[in-house]
């Protein structure tokens, strides 16, 4: 029998339960773990118990990765079907996100990560998700581990669609994001003593920037400056990510300049 979903939409045909085992990936990272946490399930509920949108699975599961794509992108969604999803998804990625900093900033680090993979498993190009996880890995000193993540951030910022913020171009502090500030000092000064011991390695050297960029700091970004600029004269590959670090952090520089950004 048919009728009409919440959402107005025509409903009857393919049920909603075919589509939740695409939507609702980022759960089994918390399914099954003595550290899951309590994430809502993602699902499609709320637009009725099922929905017209094809005439087969393989016809919906199309339109849902039309609409990932989509939001990869930046790109407006073909139809109405992946306008809604695609509401639903970028809402699920601020819960996630949001999830994650609270997590955080009481100091639950293994929780708040999770959280971040799976907003991360909801839109895998965004650059927020990452950088979540690189804070979480710095603050558990998990270097090596941030440095993989900083390496894909890197990738997403050379291939960002136009008009998406550049890497450092962020208005993000992590003063507002610690939920003391002796706990980021101590973050700062561990992850530099880290830096000093591997002077030479461009990845330490990157990560250590990022960090001081975003502390929220000022005296810290003006470290970060020097630190990129040293990238770029050192770097044994002119073009390689790491040398480019000093081309990001000046464009970042320009544009705070132009809005008059104060540190």
């Amino acid at each position: 029998m048919s009728g009409r979903s919440p959402l107005g939409l025509q409903t009857g045909g393919i049920t909603s339960s075919d589509l939740n085992g695409f939507v609702t990936r980022p759960r089994l990272l918390l399914q099954g773990s003595g550290f899951a946490a309590p994430i809502r399930r993602m699902s499609i509920s709320g637009l009725g118990n099922s929905q017209r949108f094809g005439s087969s699975q393989a016809e919906i599961k199309a339109k849902i990765e039309a609409a990932i794509e989509a939001m990869k992108n930046s790109d407006p969604p073909e139809d109405h079907y992946a306008e809604i999803l695609l509401t639903r998804l970028r809402s699920e990625r601020r819960h996630l996100l949001s999830e994650g900093w609270g997590y955080f900033k009481d100091r639950e680090n293994l929780r708040a990560r999770m959280a971040f993979e799976a907003a991360e498993l909801v839109d895998p190009r965004a650059p927020a998700p990452r950088f979540g996880q690189i804070i979480v890995d710095v603050e558990r000193k998990h270097y090596r581990r941030a440095m993989t993540q900083l390496a894909k951030l890197v990738t997403y910022d050379q291939t960002r669609s136009a008009g998406m913020p550049g890497m450092f171009e962020y208005t993000m502090s992590l003063q507002k994001l610690y939920g003391s500030e002796d706990d980021l000092r101590m973050m700062l000064f561990n992850t530099g003593r880290f830096a000093q011991q591997n002077p030479t390695s461009e990845p330490v050297q990157a990560l250590y920037c990022l960090i001081l960029w975003y502390s929220g700091y000022g005296d810290a970004r003006a470290e970060a400056v020097g630190i990129a600029s040293r990238l770029k004269r050192t770097a044994a590959d002119p073009n390689s990510a790491w040398a480019r670090f000093d081309d990001m952090v000046q464009a970042a520089q320009r544009k705070r300049e132009l809005a008059g950004t104060t540190s």
